[in-house]
């Protein structure tokens, strides 16, 4: 699971961190998440996308955005744990 990964993370800094002599001071973590592929909003997203770039047809062509799920600094899995929900 991701929150199983994350705790392991977390333990192998500390662990290296004492090999080297160091300390390391962790806060809570943040929930991880899992990106929905399928998720309403990213579906919208992309359906408008797609018609902005083909210039306000509905045609799906090499145009049609594609999708990755980056760090980008927006604490997802806090706002799935508190609003509840994935999509």
């Amino acid at each position: 699971s991701i929150a199983t990964a994350l705790e392991n993370t977390r333990q192998q800094i500390k662990s290296i961190a004492s090999l080297a002599g160091g300390t390391v001071i962790q806060s809570k973590a943040y929930p991880g998440w899992n990106p929905n592929p399928n998720s309403t909003i990213l579906q919208i997203c992309k359906g408008l996308l797609a018609k902005k770039r083909n210039g306000g047809g509905s045609k799906k062509d090499s145009t049609t955005p594609g999708v990755n799920a980056v760090h980008a600094g927006l604490e997802c899995g806090l706002l799935i744990e508190k609003l509840g929900g994935g999509g």
